[in-house]
């Protein structure tokens, strides 16, 4: 009989593919986290394409060389699995060290070749990977159905299994521990295979090697291209606080020698100082601050004037005391501002638990406890889902478009999704948003804003055309403006009105000091949810 029909009666290594499989499967969804890290999250896709390339070049090696396989099937089994317990680290850092940027791919030829070869390294582990699974649906053949079964329970267990690693362990440390899975998957080889008991000791040693690797040189290094490099590059800026989770790495950043002044829509005449902040940063990028408060935010009103002078502030001059909901709450601008402005209720609602923790307990006495204060409940929920499931009615919906800020400042934004904005769920933002604007003659506006009033009814007309929107796919040739624009349009226009608008309190009283509004290039919100333009 010969060898290969000797390996296809024979029992495959089961428990080895399946650890395999989990080890590949958690290296491909580890990777669209580390380069969310280093460059920018839409790479995720192109570690979708090298994946694939990597199991298709590894059928293609397979079928070209398998009368030289077949004879040293077992050991080429071991072998690859080893290999891609090694070059899954390796690969990846030489990946990260080459001088490749998206942002000038464009005017530098260069790039192109930079490219490739972060091609090629990502490219290398699966198809080690790839190749000992392919040899055992080639030799293995009539075991080939629950070969595949376990291949299957592998990867979906890697799937799942690798976001509770990175709860647990960081990006670095998550990549060490495939490693080590991987490891294990070519001694448990060994065994199933009955292979040379020296070469399972060798991998045993690669085993704990790899756990030896000095802390240094498991390093991420972000494009300097990213928000929080550009930070770091000030003089005196230090990193004090790292958090990490399958939803972003948080990276909390001091600068006291050059001090953060980030209030998105801050008016140009506005002449106050804003207090000490600390910002935090999501995986390099998407900025967020936490303002110094000292105890009470209502006995520092002074010190938090700079709130009145922010464009979201517009809405608060127009209702008295509004139910608010606040969505993507973060470093918790958003809630201090309803508080400043004494809202009766606010529903603040924030994806990462790890944010809250940090503004909520971490640096709650840096905040002023806004997050436990009476008026304001905390929800760690996605945006969305929370209003889809919630029935309440509020006066105010401000929703941090941070994305768009980001996406002013160098395009890539072009390509994130966000299942916040599309039409759906817009109508679903429009029902939770009670029609509560007040008329021309109502008592809690002041005089002289009657600019403040045709923005308000333009915008309660807008968004009952909103909640009654028939929410259909359009079609591509129709030109008919889409809900988004009608809102920023209608915005734009209402603001023409306002040449000068006085500050109204919230007593109904006009304050003395006249402030002049700019549009930002990215609004964060105004009275409802401001959709940007879907799909």
């Amino acid at each position: 009989m010969s060898q290969e029909q000797t390996l296809s009666t024979a029992r495959p290594p089961f428990i080895a593919i399946a650890m395999l499989s989990f080890a590949a499967l958690s290296y491909e969804v580890l990777l669209t986290r580390l380069f969310s890290i280093i460059q920018w999250h839409h790479f995720a896709y192109m570690i979708i394409s090298v994946a694939l390339l990597g199991y298709g070049a590894s059928g293609a090696l397979i079928t070209i060389f398998q009368d030289w396989i077949k004879n040293q099937v077992k050991t080429l089994f071991v072998i690859n699995i080893a290999l891609f317990s090694v070059f899954s680290v390796v690969c990846f850092f030489i990946a990260q060290a080459l001088p490749f940027s998206p942002l000038e791919i464009l005017w530098d030829t260069n790039q192109w070749v930079w490219l490739f070869l972060v091609y090629l390294c990502l490219f290398l582990p699966f198809l080690f990977a790839a190749t000992s699974l392919g040899l055992v649906y080639r030799f293995f053949y009539y075991r080939i159905g629950p070969a595949y079964a376990a291949d299957l329970f592998g990867a979906g267990i890697g799937a799942l299994g690798i976001i509770v690693v990175l709860f647990i362990l960081s990006p670095t440390q998550a990549l060490i521990f495939i490693s080590s899975i991987g490891f294990l998957a070519a001694i448990v080889a060994c065994f199933e295979l009955k292979i040379n008991g020296l070469v399972s000791w060798l991998l045993v040693l690669l085993l704990f090697a790899s756990w030896s690797i000095p802390e240094h040189w498991l390093v991420l290094v972000p494009s300097i291209y990213k928000a929080e490099s550009q930070t770091l590059n000030i003089k005196g800026t230090k990193i004090i606080e790292h958090r990490s989770s399958p939803l972003g790495l948080l990276n909390v950043v001091e600068s006291p020698d050059v001090p953060f002044r980030y209030a998105p829509g801050l008016s140009l005449n506005a002449d106050t100082e804003l207090p000490s902040q600390i910002a935090i940063f999501t995986d390099g990028d998407s900025m967020t601050v936490v303002n110094r408060v000292e105890g009470d935010v209502n006995d520092n009103r002074e010190s938090l004037q700079f709130i009145s002078h922010m464009m979201s502030a517009l809405p608060y001059q127009i209702l008295h005391k509004p139910d608010v909901l606040v969505l993507g709450a973060g470093g918790g601008t958003d809630v201090l501002q309803g508080l400043y402005y004494q809202a009766r209720h606010i529903d603040a609602v924030e994806l990462n638990p790890q944010v809250v923790d940090l503004v909520s307990k971490k640096y709650a006495e840096y905040s002023g406890n806004i997050y436990d204060n009476k008026s304001v409940d905390l929800h760690v929920a996605d945006a969305r889902a929370y209003v889809n499931r919630s029935d309440e009615h509020y006066d105010l919906i401000q929703l941090a478009l941070l994305d768009s800020f980001n996406a002013s400042s160098a395009g890539l934004y072009s390509l994130n999704e966000s299942y916040l904005y599309t039409v759906e769920a817009v109508a679903a933002l429009a029902r939770a948003w009670e029609m509560a604007l007040p008329s021309m003659s109502d008592p809690t506006i002041g005089k002289g804003s009657s600019g403040l009033t045709a923005c308000s009814n333009s915008a309660r007309t807008c968004f009952k055309s909103l909640s009654s929107y028939s929410f259909q796919r359009p079609n591509p040739k129709d030109c008919r403006p889409r809900p988004g624009a009608m809102c920023r349009a209608i915005m734009a226009a209402s603001m023409r009105n306002v040449p000068e608008p006085h500050m109204a309190s919230t007593s109904g009283e006009v304050l003395s000091q006249p402030v002049s509004w700019r549009m930002p290039a990215a609004s964060t919100s105004l009275i409802g949810a401001w959709p940007r333009s879907t799909r």
